[in-house]
């Protein structure tokens, strides 16, 4: 009752915040960023019943697109940061990126890239399941990091126009850098812990015009554009998925991904 926009029963793809629009943040237009943020999360998505806030369900819920299944639909939020993140990213000039990290968010950047740039695109990670799927998204290499660390391979030093880091570790933020040229951008995505820290060769970043950039969330116009990208065939999500479990199977499937057995599960109950 009071749901403006949608019928019951209706099938519905979405995310779980929705910005103020009133903060100085918002205000600014960095809605992404907004500072009431946290008040209005959707959070319980194992529930049989979930209770969607209205901030959310006016801004960042949507109709689900004619033939997309809930569990496609249930990959907005990450291509929604993914989104986020190559919307402030410069493509001009760029003619090889290299995706540092091949978890689910950087297979997921390696399949977007296209939509935003015709550059040449390599992967660097871990884990032969992961890097078999990276190597059906025809690229230009894909790099066992296992079998030689990037910091063991100077023939790939200063060799990127970008790089985007995907491995939410201080030793991946370095050798993000590393293997950006100069004058290249760094996109460094993955997270770290609040207080952590990191050495840059000042000289690097002054005299060879470095660009590090960060990416937090998204923002609705990224969700909206997202939407779209998991309408479209040449992203697939499906693949990342090991397998459909009920929901008696999820402590097993969180355990199973944080072992690296598998990339993601899809719970169905």
């Amino acid at each position: 009752e009071g749901v403006v926009g949608f019928a019951p029963g209706q099938p519905i793809a979405g995310v779980h915040s929705g910005p103020c629009q009133t903060c100085p943040a918002c205000r600014r237009g960095k809605l992404n960023l907004c500072q009431q943020l946290s008040e209005q999360l959707l959070i319980g998505a194992f529930a049989e019943r979930l209770l969607v806030r209205p901030r959310v369900a006016a801004i960042n819920i949507h109709p689900r697109p004619k033939g997309m299944s809930a569990v496609r639909a249930a990959f907005l939020e990450p291509v929604s940061c993914c989104v986020h993140t190559l919307r402030l990213l410069d493509f001009r000039g760029i003619d090889r990126v290299l995706v540092l990290g091949t978890g689910s968010m950087g297979l997921l950047f390696l399949q977007l890239l296209p939509f935003f740039s015709t550059a040449s695109r390599v992967a660097a990670g871990r884990r032969a399941a992961r890097l078999a799927l990276a190597r059906g998204y025809g690229l230009e290499n894909v790099i066992d990091v296992e079998a030689a660390p990037l910091a063991e391979r100077p023939e790939l030093h200063q060799q990127f126009d970008m790089v985007i880091e995907c491995t939410g570790r201080p030793e991946g933020w370095q050798e993000a850098i590393d293997a950006t040229r100069p004058g290249g951008q760094v996109m460094l995505f993955g997270g770290l812990p609040k207080g952590s820290t990191f050495p840059v060769d000042t000289y690097r970043l002054h005299y060879e015009e470095l660009r590090l950039i960060g990416s937090f969330h998204f923002s609705p116009a990224d969700v909206k554009e997202s939407l779209g990208y998991l309408s479209d065939d040449r992203l697939r999500v499906e693949e990342m998925i090991a397998g459909t479990r009920s929901l008696a199977g999820l402590e097993q499937s969180l355990l199973d991904m944080a072992e690296g057995k598998a990339i993601k599960f899809a719970i169905v109950p």
